[in-house]
């Protein structure tokens, strides 16, 4: 079972990253106009409450790969001037979300471990702690 583990978690590590990128592209594409932001913040949420879900130990690490990508993306695409002209945010601006975006993805995450631990508690017996 630790040897499925070890294969495992870097695969889950680069999807959320990959889920990362792609609300990135999401929220640069601005599908909804101005309630993007809405739809980026529920993103956020429900991807990292599902990596959550699925492997609780340790939590944060969600947060981590899917938050701040979308905050960087804007920075990168600000310095490299494929931003509209128009656009008014300043590097700053790029910065303070990366603090806001784990922020909202650690709740998300947090969340999903909690429910998993609720739904499907850790089990004591002697198998599951590796002594039999």
């Amino acid at each position: 079972m630790e040897g499925n583990a070890r294969v495992l978690r870097p695969v889950a590590q680069a999807i959320a990253a990959g889920l990362g990128l792609v609300i990135a592209a999401i929220d640069v594409a601005a599908p909804f106009g101005d309630d993007s932001s809405q739809f980026t913040v529920f993103l956020w949420v429900v991807s990292s409450g599902l990596f959550g879900f699925a492997m609780p130990q340790r939590p944060w690490r969600w947060a981590v790969l899917i938050g701040p990508i979308l905050p960087l993306t804007y920075l990168v695409l600000r310095v490299a001037g494929l931003l509209p002209r128009d656009d008014r945010n300043g590097y700053l601006t790029y910065l303070i979300l990366v603090p806001v975006s784990l922020a909202v993805c650690l709740v998300g995450s947090y969340v999903g471990a909690a429910a998993r631990r609720l739904v499907m508690p850790p089990s004591s017996t002697p198998e599951a702690l590796g002594n039999p």
